[in-house]
This record gives C-alpha cells, sequence and structure tokens, in this order.
C-alpha cells in the first residue's frame, strides 16, 4: 500500500548523482500520521545537507 494513502505523509529529495552510473539519487522521508510538521522540519535538514552535492551536480558517496 502506498504510504500517502495507508495516512502517513512522505516526501522524496533529490541528493545528487550515483557515482557509479550517474543517475539521480534520492532521500524517501516518511512521517507518522498527522505528523506533517516533524516531516517538514527533518525534509529541511535533509535538504540543507543535500544542497552542496545536489546543487553541484556532484556524485553521491
Amino acid at each position: 500500500i502506498p504510504t500517502n494513502l495507508a495516512g502517513n505523509a512522505a516526501m522524496s529529495l533529490p541528493c545528487g548523482l550515483a557515482p557509479e552510473d550517474g543517475l539521480p539519487v534520492g532521500l524517501q522521508i516518511i512521517a507518522p500520521a498527522m505528523k506533517d510538521d516533524r516531516l517538514y522540519r527533518v525534509a529541511g535538514g535533509g535538504r540543507a545537507a543535500c544542497a552542496p552535492a545536489r546543487d553541484r551536480g556532484a556524485a553521491v558517496r
């Protein structure tokens, strides 16, 4: 069952490119039902952590 249909909030953040094949890599974040605020807080931190690799198009290690 898809996460959102189960009542949970979910989001995917782009995090850069895989060094082996250059394909995009993402980070999926899932929060408990009715905890969207928690999802956004975690996503903000994840976005900041992934920003250097994502913005440079650098490989994820």
